[in-house]
């Protein structure tokens, strides 16, 4: 018996794809059936797409049209565009303003004027600047160490935590943990503090605190669960200091690692373990000390202990302290030059004193930078402060900051508070006190503690609502403030307060008012450590600080209506005078003993003014605002007259797999045109542009060089000539005006050009509003982002969308129902097969 098909059984289960059979057991193109049965509905889901695409090419037609209105709008009717805003009625105006006069290099003019023929100004009386004042040498001029004891086996007491490191493992990560050369590490807590600002950065889950007896705590914080930590060794022999064991853990959540508490007798304020002992001159001898000089820097090595003893027997000195100086005068003669830096002592005995480091030049700078470890630091050997220098340093304490007279700061003791303000008391329930200054700057009220830095204080009073603005100069060594406000209203108010200290009186000095009780000083009282006065770079004394009261700028006007002069006052060096600003930056004319100008004296210096219309800007924005209308007529009516060729419909998906890329744009090419052909919306716009220019008063058009063009063709373009309207818009600025903002509403004969097509802008292309433009309402536009999905173009687009998505669930379906059904045909035809070939074998194939 011969079977249905040639293919048996046994291969036909390979043509199953995707679920289905792909008719080998039939011997049938499914694929190629089931295409031609679903035709008809791909075929009406391609006209829907090529629907859907034109009205997209028509919003992308329409809004290339809108693009230009609002362009349009936006550069010659708005005042975002100041150089081309041709519906502002100044820009036509006089506003090229020149000073006339022999004063007139102090006066600057800006802007228009209708009287600015007949305005003169016959003086200037002063003008206007902000109170300030300047306090002159501000610090001691003097770099001055620790005290020190050179005597030979002296001991010192130095850090014994800076320049050490730990070494720990926090997860499978080992991080060093470094006591910067640099730091003070005064209290527990500033271990503490150094060790969590580096377990911070490093992401490590731990936190260090100090506990009531002063011992150091290690404890996982509450992002420590599931790592571990360790401590694993340390450098220069810290955690000995510090009282924990190398290798020490955290052994889970709420276990610590606890050092040592304070020795018998010591609290936070003197704490042995962060000190040690050392020879004095094995922590000072042939160290390094790196010192700046204008900005110049050099390395000096200090002198050791066997080139001392030797300096004293060539010399027949007997004492170390004098020898050290004069050796490190030596070397600072040799880093930066000869009688440059002046070394001295103050010596407290023999061997024993301080060191002092002055320039010879008051103005110059001098600044030890950095040095070997122990050396410097409230902790180390010389006892100079890290960028301690021959100025203020802004960034220590007060009292150590090098300010002048810091001497004689007296704090005011006052209760400590907590952070809730409530007061503080110590372990026998009595209060704490604690040392602040108070004072005042225009009546905002500021406290400060003792050890706060100059720094600080500036930046809080800038910050303040105080109303002066306080500056640091270091080349000039002074104290800086001015006032916020300009004139007589800025005040520099300054006073400390009743039982607050002595800060302001220190830093800035006490008021002196004259008999109207107007501050016109303020005096210095204070003295340097020697009992001294402050005096300048000169030797002068700087008692007083250099106080101005603010003042305002008064100008005498004379207007040219017989008047006579008017006296103007204002805050600032700005007076806005009839539309024009006038800047004034020097003083002139002539005043009586009694304040008034001498009007007759001063006629002949006075400062008169010429104005011109700025032809160029003019020239120019008109120019670009007929080339854009010209572009506007042009696309409007393409559009309107091009024809679409119905032969080039939208490509499918098909048409276009067949097609190069080349090919594609070609044909969209011709399809895209025609778009808008004869659309009424362009029509109705085409009609009113070419009644724009043709409203207003022609003649006088035409005498300012713009005419409309003679060429039908043309649809109304504009053509310009730039001489004859430079010469209009020169001979009668105001008259050039009204052709371009006039309005009917407002009484003139006729709209101006600018005044028709901002309307007509508004009309077909406005993008505010619950309405817009007629042509954003129907296709939308960038320039109102709500407008691109809220058109009625895109309401179109989305019915389609809404049809081609039921079309394509139709598609789905019918090929789902088609491959179900060849897929059972295949079964059978199949099975059929298999029949057929066992009965063959059954009969033996007869």
């Amino acid at each position: 018996m011969a079977t249905v098909s040639g293919v048996s059984s046994s291969t036909s289960t390979n043509g199953f794809y995707n679920n289905k059979i792909s008719g080998l057991a039939s011997g049938l193109d499914t694929e190629t059936l089931i295409e031609n049965m679903t035709a008809s509905t791909r075929s009406k889901i391609a006209k829907q797409k090529q629907k859907q695409q034109l009205l997209q090419w028509k919003t992308d037609a329409m809004r290339s049209i809108s693009n230009l209105l609002v362009s349009f709008r936006n550069k010659y009717a708005s005042f975002t565009s100041p150089s081309t805003n041709l519906l502002n009625s100044d820009f036509f105006s006089r506003n090229l303003i020149s000073t006339i006069g022999e004063n007139s290099k102090y006066i600057k003019a800006t802007g228009a004027s209708n009287s600015v023929d007949s305005l003169s100004i016959l003086g200037v009386k002063n003008l206007a600047s902000s109170a300030s004042m300047n306090v002159a040498s501000a610090s001691d001029k003097l770099m001055e160490s620790g005290d020190l004891d050179l005597s030979d086996g002296a001991k010192t007491e130095i850090s014994a935590i800076a320049g050490t490191t730990i070494r720990v493992k926090y997860a499978d990560k080992i991080t060093s943990i470094s006591f910067a050369s640099s730091g003070e590490f005064n209290s527990m807590q500033d271990v503490a503090d150094a060790i969590n600002s580096q377990f911070d950065t490093n992401k490590i889950n731990v936190e260090a605190s100090v506990g009531d007896n002063g011992e150091l705590i290690f404890k996982g914080d509450k992002g420590y669960e599931g790592s571990s930590f360790e401590i694993l060794g340390d450098t220069g022999g810290v955690l000995n200091t510090l009282g924990i064991k190398a290798e020490s853990k955290l052994n889970g959540p709420g276990t610590t690692i606890t050092g040592n508490s304070y020795k018998s007798g010591e609290d936070a304020t003197n704490d042995s373990r962060l000190k040690k002992e050392v020879d004095t001159w094995d922590a000072i001898g042939g160290k390094s000390m790196t010192f700046s000089y204008n900005g110049v820097t050099k390395q000096i090595k200090l002198a050791t202990k066997e080139e001392i003893d030797d300096y004293k027997t060539k010399n027949g000195i007997t004492d170390n302290l004098e020898a050290f100086e004069k050796l490190t005068q030596e070397k600072l003669d040799k880093a930066f030059g000869k009688d440059r830096i002046k070394v001295d002592t103050k010596s407290s005995g023999t061997n024993k004193g301080k060191l002092t480091f002055e320039t010879t030049d008051k103005t110059s700078v001098l600044k030890v930078t950095t040095a070997d470890t122990g050396l410097l630091g409230k902790s180390g050997v010389l006892g100079i402060n890290y960028g301690e220098s021959n100025r203020i340093n802004t960034n220590i304490a007060l009292k150590d900051s090098g300010l002048f007279g810091a001497a004689n700061l007296q704090p005011a003791s006052v209760p400590k508070l907590d952070a809730d303000g409530n007061p503080v008391k110590d372990k026998d329930g009595n209060p704490v006190n604690e040392n602040v200054y108070k004072f005042s700057i225009n009546g905002v009220d500021f406290e400060f503690k003792e050890d706060e830095k100059i720094s600080n204080i500036i930046s809080t009073i800038n910050k303040s609502d105080a109303g002066v603005t306080m500056s640091y100069n270091e080349t000039s060594d002074s104290f800086s403030i001015k006032a916020s406000d300009s004139g007589a209203s800025g005040q520099i108010d300054i006073k400390d307060a009743d039982g607050g200290g002595n800060l302001a009186e220190v830093m800035f000095g006490t008021q002196v008012k004259d008999a109207n009780g107007n501050i016109v000083s303020y005096d210095r009282t204070v003295t340097d450590a020697n009992g001294n006065p402050p005096t300048n770079a000169n030797g002068d004394s700087v008692a007083s600080s250099k106080f101005k009261a603010g003042e305002d700028a008064t100008i005498s006007v004379d207007f040219g209506d017989g008047a006579g002069a008017m006296e103007i006052t204002r805050s600032s060096n700005v007076f806005d005078i009839d539309g024009m600003s006038i800047t004034v930056t020097g003083t002139f004319g002539t005043y009586g003993s009694d304040g008034h100008i001498d009007e007759v004296a001063s006629k002949e210096d006075a400062v008169t003014f010429d104005a011109q219309v700025d032809s160029d800007k003019a020239v120019d924005a008109v120019k670009q605002m007929v080339d854009d209308y010209n572009a506007l007529i042009e696309l409007v009516n393409k559009e309107l007259s091009t024809k679409r060729d119905r032969d080039y419909a939208p490509l499918t998906d098909e048409q276009k797999a067949d097609m190069s890329e080349n090919e594609i744009k070609l044909w969209e090419e011709k399809a895209k045109a025609g778009m808008l052909f004869n659309d009424s919306d362009l029509r109705g716009l085409s009609s009113e542009l070419r009644t724009i220019f043709s409203s207003t008063d022609m003649q006088a058009l035409e005498a300012a060089g713009i005419s409309i063009s003679s060429d039908y063709t043309e649809n109304g373009k504009i053509t310009f000539n730039e001489d004859k309207f430079r010469a209009a818009v020169e001979a009668d600025p105001d008259g050039i005006a009204a052709l371009f903002t006039s309005e009917k509403d407002a009484g003139a004969d006729f709209d101006g050009i600018m005044t028709s097509m901002e309307a007509l802008c508004k009309k077909y292309a406005s993008t505010t509003g619950a309405t817009k433009g007629i042509l954003i309402e129907r296709a939308g536009n960038t320039a109102s982002p709500l407008s691109l999905t809220n058109n009625a173009f895109y309401k179109e687009m989305e019915e389609i969308q809404t049809l081609i998505d039921t079309l394509n669930d139709k598609l789905k379906s019918e090929r789902t129902r088609y491959n179900n059904q060849f897929t059972n045909l295949e079964v059978l035809m199949a099975q059929m097969n298999s029949q057929s070939s066992y009965l063959s074998q059954l009969t033996g194939g007869y």
